[in-house]
């Protein structure tokens, strides 16, 4: 596969990282939002029933405490316990794609380095007076580049992603350090 045709698979997967990471972030503040909203309703709720409640005490000595209130608080916990996990099983879902176009990325930049380490041979070992130097290194810098910006790209997305990421490139780039340190000793 040539290196432009790489790199425009490279891009693709930083594009999915990067909107992987922003819809955690939109989720994130979606369920605050309504959390304070929620919140807000209950407490609208409480100060109407509590003035019901006081307008009731003024004809009633005594008043009944509904029982109904108490399944419906219950279901009103079932639910948003439901929707957490569904926000949950979404979040892990995410990091997963997240994870796999990470994986596709450097897949991507391995294949770009090996066909950079075939180019220096070849230029090493067979001598071509007809070629065009100019192009060819126009050509690998060009390369070179987009890769580094699709990298920092990938930096930026994920050390500014939500806390709900933790810190999974700086844990990736101590993975990945010793990844290779086992792999030379081995």
């Amino acid at each position: 596969m040539d290196p432009f045709s790489l790199l425009m698979l490279a891009q693709g997967a930083v594009s999915a990282i990067k909107q992987g990471c922003e819809f955690l972030h939109q989720g994130r503040i979606q369920l605050e939002g309504a959390k304070k909203t929620i919140e807000g309703v209950q407490s609208d709720l409480k100060a109407v029933k509590g003035i019901f409640d006081w307008f009731i005490g003024l004809f009633i000595s005594k008043p009944k405490k509904d029982e109904a209130v108490k399944p419906v608080a219950q279901a009103q916990a079932k639910a948003k316990a439901a929707s957490k996990q569904s926000y949950q099983e979404m979040e892990l879902l995410l990091f997963k794609s997240i994870g796999d176009n990470l994986g596709t990325l450097f897949d991507t930049q391995q294949q770009i380095n090996n066909y950079y380490i075939e180019l220096e041979e070849e230029s090493k070992t067979n001598y071509d007076p007809a070629q065009n130097t100019s192009k060819k290194a126009v050509e690998r810098v060009l390369i070179e580049l987009q890769m580094e910006q699709l990298l920092q790209d990938v930096r930026e997305a994920m050390v500014y992603a939500p806390p709900e990421m933790k810190d999974m490139y700086s844990r990736f780039l101590k993975m990945h350090g010793q990844i290779e340190r086992e792999q030379e000793w081995a």
